[in-house]
């Protein structure tokens, strides 16, 4: 069975502030996508049509969800089976998962449902300080304080993304060293998984061969990856079982009702 799925990125597609060759990003990212998923399963990129800069600020980060969240909405329109969130500040992702009836799922937190199952202890990898709060926030929100080293859970290689095209592009390796020097701090204090923070970095590290953090055994997670395989799954799943996400008057991802959705984003102009 062929399954459509929509992997939505939370940027344009021409992004000059992010990297001077955004489009070694985005191959990198369909490359990646077509490794991981069946053969049957069609990944389409998507990107956003504007975007609003600084979205690691709460204000800024709810305008981009909705802008995401709308993306997934004209997929589900246009027959797509599910969609995948590229943002590891999981953009958009409750506020799809209130107005569609298809699986959605995104990077952090299929990472962290993952990680929990391959280890004990968990630390997140950021590539700069700026996304922090907002991965704090997310994890009181999934409920899995718990499951993360207890001093600094979120740490920070505070580099740019042109590191990302030097990785690919030059075989530079300062990436590399960045991140596990930060990575073995967490690991010094307790973590046994590594969650790389940031949507576009596992692909870069696992088409590179990169599964673990040097020859301590402890595994990196491919968030990436890991959202598009449950994507898959919970669309076979509602296939063949008719499993389905909760509905119910208190669950958090009930869905609006689609006459009062429909004439909402028409008054909004979406």
């Amino acid at each position: 069975m062929t399954i459509r799925i929509l992997y939505q990125d939370p940027v344009p597609r021409q992004t000059p502030d992010y990297v001077s060759d955004p489009e070694i990003i985005w191959e990198t990212l369909e490359k990646h996508a077509k490794l991981v998923a069946r053969p049957s399963t069609e990944i389409t990129l998507s990107h956003l049509d504007r975007r609003v800069k600084f979205e690691t600020l709460i204000y800024f980060e709810k305008l981009n969800d909705i802008l995401i969240a709308n993306k997934i909405i004209d997929a589900e329109r246009d027959g797509f089976d599910g969609a995948v969130i590229d943002c590891f500040n999981d953009s958009g992702l409750r506020e799809a998962r209130q107005t569609v009836d298809i699986p959605v799922t995104s990077v952090a937190e299929s990472s962290y449902l993952l990680a929990q199952m391959l280890g004990r202890k968990f630390a997140v990898v950021a590539m700069g300080p700026r996304i922090i709060p907002l991965v704090e926030l997310n994890i009181k929100i999934y409920g899995m304080e718990d499951k993360f080293i207890k001093n600094k859970p979120i740490r920070s290689m505070n580099l740019d993304y042109e590191y990302l095209i030097k990785y690919i592009k030059d075989d530079d390796e300062r990436l590399i060293v960045e991140f596990e020097k930060a990575a073995k701090s967490c690991i010094d204090d307790g973590a046994d998984v590594i969650v790389p923070g940031c949507g576009y970095l596992p692909p870069f590290l696992t088409l590179k061969g990169y599964r673990q953090v040097g020859d301590t055994g402890v595994p990196v997670i491919d968030g990436n990856a890991v959202a598009i395989k449950i994507a898959e799954a919970l669309i076979d799943l509602r296939a063949t079982i008719g499993l389905k996400k909760s509905t119910y008057i208190t669950s958090f991802y009930r869905n609006a009702p689609r006459d009062v959705l429909t004439r909402i984003r028409d008054e909004f102009g979406f």
